[in-house]
């Protein structure tokens, strides 16, 4: 196992020299170390309600109250501009800035016929009820060049210039799928309470139970393979008039396309280091995977920095991961993955470098798995978790789009510190605890036995056949079966199921013994690439450990002279495509010496595209962001051929 793991995030904030907190026992299956908890810097100094606090200045602009936040006197300028930009033109939401400010939020200059790019106050769409309300779109620069995007809506002109209500995230469209080719869900949140319609060309309204925040309105009767058009209002506020299409019935195929990424947390500086994303990158991306007609957007998780103490921190940076992916999801669906920079964590100081790191508690409530939950909505059918563990809603799922199943599972599931789980309970990087496994299999002979699927992808965070950056952790831990969960029974520390080995090859066992699985897709190497494996793929098996210790020495780090070759595994009936694509905006990696070898290697920034042909192939295109194309494969199933009986 490793013997040092770097925690970015952790150490950038100086966390580990922060005040201390008495340890509060808690119970559960895992041991709670004895050690001080520590409490720590953060990455966003200002939660979410507090960067859209705007009021009013003088009737001409607006301002900021930042006093008891973080970042007071911590901002050097606040720029602005309308938002979304050239709304009734612009077929894609994004902000645009002009005028930056010391102290507060410009405003009337954009009403002015020189600057007036969103034609205020009528807007420039067909029908001015059919635009948003005006709203400007700021962004905060500290005095670090760190940036916080928020926006305002507003009323009145030059002299009588107030905010109101303000819809501050989203819509966002969601749950389209063909489980329910009848169904939506879009979701939005305000600044302040007031009752939320949707509007339906051809349905009708739909509205919010009781005055809320959070916006959730379930939109019903939809018709397959259909068009719509819709519109969100809260009291004083609306947004603009987006479409979307409703999910093809089950087993359509009329050409489908999607796109995959992973691996979108902060890069070096500027947009690149946004809020725990890097903005940069993924706005582009997603705009890119709107041009090419994308109809959904799977993405396999490490959305953001993570590893932070603070629950609101940790709900800010994902904020900021959805505002990059807003122009998209305005009328498309996206379904992320949990990373292990999902990582919301307790800090106990045992006096090591970086501490003992634990899930944090409780679990229904504080854990990264309940608060990526409730920030998202993805289906609820994953397992139950068991023992007391945190639950698998949301994040471990599956839906049918068309032809094609998705599974997204959960290999970052409940995470201690990699060194310490044996000591205290949870799970090492990369593993899959036997319930969740079950569930897998039990989806994949599901899907197996449907008609109307044709194609099945799983996409978690962890490579399963690691190829440069983690070959020594994920699911391979360089052949290292000692690895494991742990759990804590009430009087011992024990196993919680078998070694990362046996647990990787009991996962591709089950993949592999479907003809219908066309790739699994992860990210976590910073880097795209493909391989194929089969049974003649050298990826260790545990007869290849001939002398016992757990490990298996393929490559003689542990005894040079005593090399223990990896071995193909017999079990892996059909041969199916390991597609890696941490390739949205994190630092880079190379490639790496593993047992098996790769097609393709890149450490260039890049999407994969997917594409349903209608006769049954499936065929993928890698895009970098400057129109390369990286990698082609007509066919995904084509290997599918070879499949043995």
């Amino acid at each position: 196992m490793r013997k040092h793991i770097l925690y970015p995030a952790i150490l950038a904030s100086g966390l580990l020299l922060g005040a201390r907190a008495p340890v509060t026992d808690a119970s559960g299956p895992v041991l709670t170390p004895t050690f001080i908890r520590i409490d720590g810097d953060i990455r966003n100094l200002i939660t979410w309600e507090q960067l859209h606090a705007v009021t009013e200045k003088d009737g001409n602009d607006l301002t900021l109250d930042l006093g008891g936040t973080g970042l007071e006197g911590k901002v050097a300028k606040i720029c602005s501009g309308p938002y979304p930009f050239e709304f009734g033109e612009a077929d894609y939401d994004y902000a645009r800035y002009r005028y930056c400010r010391d102290d507060y939020i410009e405003v009337d200059e954009y009403l002015q016929d020189k600057y007036n790019a969103n034609g205020w106050p009528n807007g420039q769409c067909k029908e001015p009820s059919h635009c948003p309300s005006m709203t400007i779109g700021y962004r905060l620069v500290t005095n670090k060049g760190d940036f916080y995007d928020g926006r305002v809506s507003f009323t009145g002109k030059q002299g009588s210039i107030k905010p109101i209500t303000t819809i501050t995230e989203g819509p966002l469209l969601n749950m389209v799928r063909s489980d329910d080719t009848s169904g939506a869900l879009i979701t939005f949140e305000t600044n302040a309470v007031c009752s939320g319609h949707i509007a339906v060309d051809g349905l009708g309204k739909f509205s919010d139970p009781a005055a809320t925040l959070r916006h959730e309105i379930e939109i019903t009767g939809l018709e397959p393979n259909r068009r719509y058009e819709y519109q969100v209002s809260c009291d004083d506020t609306r947004s603009g008039r987006y479409s979307f299409m409703s999910a093809p019935e089950k087993g359509s195929d009329k050409g489908i396309r999607f796109a995959f990424a992973s691996d979108s947390r902060e890069g070096p500086a500027g947009e690149e280091s946004f809020m725990g994303v890097n903005f940069k990158v993924l706005s582009r991306i997603a705009a890119n995977a709107h041009r090419r007609r994308a109809d959904l957007f799977i993405f396999g998780g490490d959305l953001i920095n993570g590893y932070t103490l603070s629950p609101d921190d940790f709900r800010m940076q994902l904020k900021a991961w959805k505002k990059a992916m807003e122009g998209f999801w305005r009328s498309r669906p996206v379904y992320p993955a949990m990373g292990n920079h999902e990582t919301l964590v307790d800090v106990y100081d045992d006096g090591s470098e970086h501490g003992i790191l634990m899930d944090k508690r409780p679990y229904p409530t504080d854990s990264a798995e309940a608060i990526f939950a409730d920030e998202f909505r993805n289906p609820r059918n994953g397992p139950d978790a068991t023992g007391g563990r945190p639950a698998y809603k949301e994040n471990v799922y599956s839906f049918q789009y068309g032809p094609i199943f998705f599974i997204a599972f959960n290999n970052n599931y409940w995470w201690t510190t990699n060194e310490k789980v044996s000591e205290y309970g949870g799970a090492p990087e990369g593993y899959i605890l036997p319930e969740q496994l079950d569930w897998i299999e039990a989806e994949l002979a599901r899907a197996e036995g449907d008609d109307t699927i044709r194609y099945i992808f799983l996409y978690a965070q962890e490579p399963v056949f690691p190829a440069g950056g983690h070959v020594k952790d994920v699911m391979w831990w360089n052949g290292d079966n000692n690895v494991k969960s742990y759990e804590y029974d009430g009087a011992n520390v024990v196993p919680a199921g078998p070694g990362i080995i046996e647990t990787r090859n009991r996962l591709w066992r089950a993949v592999a013994d479907s003809a219908k699985v066309a790739a699994v897709m992860n990210g976590d190497e910073h880097a795209y690439h493909r391989t194929r494996i089969d049974s003649n793929t050298p990826v260790g098996v545990m007869s290849d450990d001939t002398n016992g210790d757990g490990v298996i020495n393929w490559d003689g780090e542990q005894n040079e002279s005593a090399r223990e070759p990896a071995s193909p595994n017999p079990d892996f009936r059909c041969p199916t495509w390991h597609l890696s694509a941490g390739s949205a905006g994190v630092p880079w990696y190379a490639r790496e010496n593993t047992p098996w070898d790769v097609e393709i290697f890149s450490s260039r920034i890049s999407y994969p595209l997917f594409e349903t042909n209608g006769d049954g192939s499936i065929s993928v295109t890698v895009h970098s962001l400057d129109g390369q194309e990286i990698d082609h494969v007509p066919d995904l199933m084509a290997i599918k051929k070879e499949c043995r009986n």
